[in-house]
């Protein structure tokens, strides 16, 4: 008969950071908003204003169009600057923190997916794997009513155990054997990113100069530098030489955040060694069965579903911390065997495979 899963939902929508349209729009609204603001200067004699305040250490054949054009260009360049050294450290905060404080979750099954930890700039990610869990784990998986349930399809589980209405044509695609997402905090991957973020500082200081120049430059040789800036023709010219100020600080930042990225990621060695020289699951094979303990949560970057986030991880509810425990509990990993089926498994492997219930011995001390 059906084992009647409980696979599927409404998958929470997943925060990635800045998508390509709402960078587009940030980079669109500090072009537009640096003209704008010349403008305003402009017109509120700020170029005046400044050089009655310096005494005269302003030559006098810079006018005060020219200052609060200037000053446009600058601003775009300081913007650009911050937002991408804000957005680095965000990201490095993201990784190198501890997790939102659960409850401590503990599974048995077999590993059915694998990511391996990503050390690529701007994409660093820890690694994780799909645990195949056995039917006494269904409820850890949705203990608390996540929005969603990760399930492998039906395609290797015996037809008995298939949802009604499924036949073998559509069995690859319905849900049969719920899966818990397992995390694996890699050390690599945060100095990768810290690599990369004091990387894309220092390349977006740099950049900011070079970008403000740059942009001052192009006005000078389209003729725009000494006359009316804000006519016509100049005003196009004032918005090729802020876009010129913004990309430079983007090149310039990016390829310090590169190099930095890369320095970090050398520094860090092989990112499938765990802290204590423990490797990991994301290092063992398909088919590998695991008992995985550590700090149970619902995971935005997993639609919303449990998932333990990081294996080894211990939460402390009392202090409201989570403990990085892995170099004492192999992090909080047990291998068991490997299973003589092949992917996609369905929770009657493990179920046969794996005696007994592994977390309720270990918690018993057996």
């Amino acid at each position: 008969m059906s084992s009647n899963a409980p696979c599927g939902g409404v998958k929470a929508s997943v925060s990635t950071g800045l998508s390509i349209w709402s960078t587009i729009g940030l980079i669109l609204g500090i072009i537009f908003g640096s003209m704008g603001l010349a403008g305003v200067l402009h017109l509120a004699g700020f170029g005046s204003l400044l050089k009655l305040l310096l005494l005269g250490a302003i030559p006098a054949n810079v006018t005060s169009s020219m200052l609060a054009a200037y000053f446009a260009v600058f601003l775009a360049a300081f913007i650009t600057a911050a937002a991408i050294i804000a957005w680095e450290w965000s990201n490095y905060s993201s990784l190198s923190s501890a997790p939102p404080v659960g409850v401590l979750g503990c599974v048995a099954g077999v590993i059915d997916q694998i990511q391996g930890p990503n050390l690529a700039p701007f994409s660093e990610a820890h690694g994780f794997i799909q645990v195949v869990v056995k039917q006494t784990y269904w409820s850890v998986v949705t203990a608390g009513n996540p929005p969603y349930v990760w399930c492998e399809n039906c395609e290797n589980c015996p037809p008995s155990d298939w949802p009604s209405g499924t036949t073998q044509a559509n069995a690859n695609s319905v849900g049969c054997s719920p899966m818990l997402p397992c995390v694996y905090y890699s050390q690599a991957v945060v100095d990768a990113a810290l690599g990369e973020a004091i990387g894309a500082t220092v390349g977006a200081a740099v950049g900011a100069v070079l970008g403000t120049l740059a942009g001052i430059a192009a006005m000078g040789a389209l003729g725009c530098a000494a006359t009316a800036v804000f006519v016509a023709i100049c005003l196009l010219v004032l918005l090729l030489a802020i876009i010129i100020a913004v990309a430079v600080v983007a090149i310039v930042a990016a390829v310090g955040a590169a190099l930095g990225n890369t320095i970090g990621a050398t520094a860090a060695g092989d990112p499938a060694i765990a802290p204590g020289g423990n490797p990991p699951a994301t290092s063992l094979p398909l088919g590998t069965y695991v008992m995985v303990t550590g700090n149970l949560v619902q995971d935005q970057n997993f639609a919303g579903s449990n998932a333990i986030v990081y294996a080894g991880w211990i939460p402390d509810s009392s202090n409201d911390t989570v403990v990085n425990q892995t170099q004492t509990n192999g992090n909080g990993t047990t291998v068991f065997g490997i299973s003589q089926g092949i992917a996609p498994f369905c929770y009657t492997d493990p179920d046969a495979n794996i005696q007994g219930d592994p977390c309720q011995a270990q918690s018993s001390g057996g």
